[in-house]
């Protein structure tokens, strides 16, 4: 598609010679989009996701910038470190304080959330907000500060399934592992629980 693309722009006598080939395709393309009857690519089945994802391209806005902090639940101020991070790009630091918090007041005060934002070009932004690590909620459950030096040989503390479920609730939550089944995100915090030397039993002794 990208070659005839290609073809079209080099032969067709509409368009101003001075404009960059980037924006002449995608003016030609929006044009064959919304102009012209639609063409579906073969093994396409659903025109439907076809357009909307070729639209969405379109339409989509420049990214200036990826930004990762690490921000207390409900506790986002546009003082550091979220001021100079969002200031920097022009970012509206108060609209982001309040949609943050909104966000995260279901968690404790102070909980460390780590926060991914997205800022356009235009001085927008849009953000995705994750639970805190699942070392940092074992390590709460059991009541240490760190893990075992030596996992499998030094058992650092000790916590139950229940509380092995609860984070899984927790993280389920999250945007990457909502698709996830509560079984396969428990055998992971295992996973995690015993390269720190945190043993999950049925219970406590």
């Amino acid at each position: 598609m990208l070659r005839s693309l290609n073809a079209e722009i080099s032969s067709s006598s509409l368009l101003i010679p001075q404009v960059p080939a980037p924006i002449k395709r995608k003016a030609l393309l929006f044009h064959r989009l919304f102009l012209l009857p639609p063409v579906v690519p073969a093994g396409c089945k659903n025109l439907k996701i076809f357009m909307s994802t070729l639209k969405e391209i379109l339409t989509r806005r420049p990214v200036a910038a990826t930004i990762r902090l690490t921000v207390p639940a409900g506790g986002a101020k546009p003082a550091p470190p979220v001021g100079p991070a969002l200031g920097q790009y022009r970012l509206n630091l108060m609209a982001f304080c309040k949609d943050f918090n909104v966000r995260t007041q279901k968690y404790k005060p102070d909980t460390p959330m780590a926060v991914t934002i997205t800022a356009f070009r235009d001085n927008t932004f849009e953000f995705i907000v994750k639970s805190p690590s699942v070392t940092w909620y074992l390590k709460k459950a059991a009541g240490v500060e760190n893990g075992s030096g030596r996992p499998g040989h030094v058992t650092a503390s000790t916590i139950t399934l229940k509380h092995m479920y609860e984070i899984a609730k927790i993280k389920q939550s999250d945007p990457f592992c909502q698709y996830m089944s509560l079984e396969s995100i428990s055998k992971s915090i295992i996973g995690t629980a015993n390269s720190m030397g945190i043993k999950v039993q049925k219970e406590l002794d």
